[in-house]
């Protein structure tokens, strides 16, 4: 006998026979097609692969196939319908597309078990929050300027956070919603490839040359909050080879409480907000993830926990990496090209709405993992209530100061780049410890004296001119004989 889809038993329930409601002795009618439909789920439990396809999918179909077949049989159109058909076990694959998909997974109080987690594969497949403008519906107010009223629900979180794409380009306005910020202008004073928002109006306005026409442009805004949304309660899920693009938050947002979450060899890139963020009690790991062009190259806060090995991060505005609150957090074998304005930031717990400070400590553990300044030099900073160890790291370029609770350098080497001497230095009250390291930065004296109170001997760390091979991989030219540092063969390629 056939063993019955869960969708072709949904069918039958929509369209009740009479064998489906047969009359009970009562008189009343058994809705059989509920037990229909337990049975169905009870065939089905084995792990099912679902496909999703924007061009030739149909939400009526039962996703179980790649290619359209008969009526009923074949890929379902929207992301939305793949993740809604999925339970534990299952893997949603989105067909690679030349095109981003304009559309954002959401993943609401999904429990899975540890061994049937469910998988979306998105085969590097593009997430993207951006869509094109059409300026016809724009209101001409001077030669080369548009205004647009009630773009989108508008506040001051999502203005922070906000950008225009013109002609490809990122225009933020000088502004970034976690760094510097500029204020906006007035619309008079806008250049061509400008844009300004004038609340009392609830209106952008955006400037372009008035010697061009509007469809000379290619003008898009970022009309989605977050490439990727898990929000509630949810446990196991992966979600691998995916990119995400151009949303005014986050590449991926996740809130709530999480356990079992995986992300794996994604990316997320020039968008308004962070890379990653995970908030409230959620645990995530990380394997393979590249950040390029966002404001915060990932931000985990409140008392999240992750785990991210082997990412790139490059071009972010406001910070690289910035952890705080009460998490617990690890990046190895990883790359961080830096011209943020600020590079890594760790920060304790934030004192509540009555002012007092919870108690607890962020951590930050780096492994094998290198870290450059590109352009002016900017600090690292591990503040109050921060706990920090470095083991077989690289630190190229930045200020460092340490003034949490504990600041531990293994094996690592902080070094100066071009003429500009850096500077490392410590709380009276830090607790440091030093072992096999080198150094060409001006130290504090006291992070030495602190050091030898530990149990461990610092004898072995050294002041030596550092030199680095270009283009830079994390590997020492000076000194040659060195064995602490990175091992760039395990550091992700750019």
């Amino acid at each position: 006998m056939r063993l019955l889809r869960i969708t072709d038993a949904l069918r039958e329930v929509r369209r009740p026979s009479s064998a489906l409601w047969a009359p009970s002795p009562s008189g009343r009618r058994v809705w059989g097609g509920v037990l229909l439909l337990f049975f169905a789920a009870a065939q089905t439990s084995e792990a099912r692969d679902l496909y999703v396809n924007p061009l030739t999918g149909d939400e009526r179909n039962d996703g179980l196939t790649a290619a359209p077949g008969a009526a009923g049989i074949g890929p379902v159109k929207t992301i939305h319908r793949g993740v809604r058909y999925a339970q534990p076990g299952d893997t949603v694959h989105l067909a690679p597309l030349d095109e981003p998909y304009h559309e954002s997974p959401v993943f609401h109080d999904r429990i899975c078990p540890a061994d049937k987690p469910i998988t979306l594969d998105g085969h590097g497949a593009t997430i993207s929050g951006a869509e094109p403008m059409d300026l016809a519906t724009w209101e001409q107010v001077a030669p080369g300027r548009f205004r647009k009223t009630t773009l989108l629900r508008m506040d001051s979180a999502i203005l922070g956070r906000w950008f225009f794409r013109i002609d490809g380009r990122m225009q933020h306005m000088g502004r970034t919603s976690k760094g510097p910020s500029a204020k906006l202008k007035p619309p008079a004073e806008l250049q061509p490839g400008e844009w300004t928002f004038v609340e009392a109006e609830d209106a952008f306005y955006v400037q372009l040359d008035p010697a061009k026409q509007p469809a000379d442009y290619v003008i898009e805004a970022p009309m989605r909050s977050a490439g990727v949304q898990i929000s509630g309660r949810n446990e196991n899920l992966v979600i691998r080879n995916l990119n995400t693009q151009h949303v005014y938050n986050d590449g991926f947002n996740i809130h709530g409480y999480c356990r079992g979450v995986l992300l794996e060899n994604v990316s997320a890139v020039e968008c308004g907000d962070d890379g990653i963020s995970a908030h409230d009690d959620c645990r995530i790991k990380v394997e393979g993830f590249t950040s390029i062009g966002n404001s915060t190259g990932f931000c985990h806060t409140n008392d999240s926990h992750s785990d991210s090995n082997r990412v790139i991060i490059r071009d972010c505005l406001g910070f690289d990496v910035f952890v705080l609150d009460t998490g617990r957090h690890s990046l190895t074998n990883s790359i961080v090209y830096s011209s943020a304005s600020s590079s890594v930031v760790v920060m304790g717990p934030r004192a509540g709405k009555d002012g007092v400070i919870p108690p607890g400590a962020c951590t930050l553990k780096l492994s094998n993992s290198a870290i450059v300044r590109r352009g002016r030099n900017t600090s690292m900073r591990f503040g109050a209530g921060s706990i920090v160890g470095a083991l077989h790291c690289v630190f190229a370029g930045f200020d460092i100061s340490a003034d949490g609770m504990s600041f531990t350098l293994e094996e690592s080497v902080v070094a100066s780049i071009g003429d500009r001497r850096s500077k490392l230095t410590v709380g009276k009250s830090t607790r440091t410890a030093d072992f096999h390291n080198r150094y060409d930065v001006d130290v504090d004296e006291n992070f030495f004296v602190q050091a030898q109170a530990d149990v461990r001997d610092r004898s072995e760390s050294r002041s030596m001119t550092i030199k680095f091979r270009e283009p830079f991989d994390g590997t020492l030219l000076e000194p040659g004989n060195y064995s602490g540092g990175v091992d760039a063969s395990k550091l992700p390629k750019p």
